[in-house]
């Protein structure tokens, strides 16, 4: 093989890299339910902290 061909197997490779959009999507939405998660856990327990008196400044 002459050293500016690439083998048939890496052309279809880099395409099948190149379209990879059900398989990128899935990772960024579970992102956004992880970081969501994350923030509403935190809002929770802040104003659960607040309401039972834990922080020097609540209701």
């Amino acid at each position: 093989m002459p050293a500016g061909e690439t083998p048939p197997e890496a052309g279809s490779a880099s395409r099948a890299v190149s379209h990879p959009q059900p398989a990128t999507a899935r990772p960024a939405t579970w992102t956004w339910i992880t970081v969501t998660g994350v923030v509403v856990l935190l809002l929770a327990g802040f104003f659960v902290a607040m309401g039972i008196g834990l922080l020097p400044f609540g209701w």
